[in-house]
């Protein structure tokens, strides 16, 4: 179970090249409830990849392809701002990889899944930690209205 996301690094991950949509109102979501729960950092590849306009979603850069994409966000998610340990190592910049419904049938979240757990980051699907990053994001919202 994923403890809190408080001043922790996400990396959202899932299916997008498959969707109408780009999947994006599923990770903006995540986004927001994550960020909401004070998470330092939130990296949404919809976000970085894709504009809404309105009702539409479309490719920020119509002249990437899927494997231009994916390189760029395997590179943030192995990228070499590692954080410093207790024994002197380093370790990877993300804490947790936060997996949305449909990525097992994804090949780039598949990929980026399994990157990340050899990288030794977290890994854990949304279904799984959604009820608990909610009432951290009530507690969070409670606190700062208070």
């Amino acid at each position: 179970m994923i403890g809190s996301v408080y001043d922790k690094n996400v990396y959202i991950s899932g299916p997008m090249s498959r969707h109408d949509d780009y999947n994006y109102d599923a990770f903006a979501e995540v986004e927001l409830l994550l960020k909401g729960a004070q998470a330092a950092t939130v990296y949404n590849p919809a976000k970085r990849h894709c504009v809404k306009e309105g009702l539409f979603v479309r490719p920020r850069m119509d002249w990437m392809i899927w494997l231009d994409y994916m390189g760029d966000d395997l590179n943030m998610l192995t990228q070499t701002l590692t954080r410093p340990c207790n024994d002197g190592k380093h370790s990877p910049y993300f804490h947790y990889l936060v997996s949305l419904p449909g990525w097992e049938d994804s090949p780039g979240a598949t990929i980026e899944r399994m990157l990340a757990e050899v990288a030794k980051i977290e890994c854990f699907d949304w279904q799984e930690i959604e009820s608990e990053v909610r009432k951290q994001y009530d507690y969070q919202q409670k606190e700062d209205y208070d």
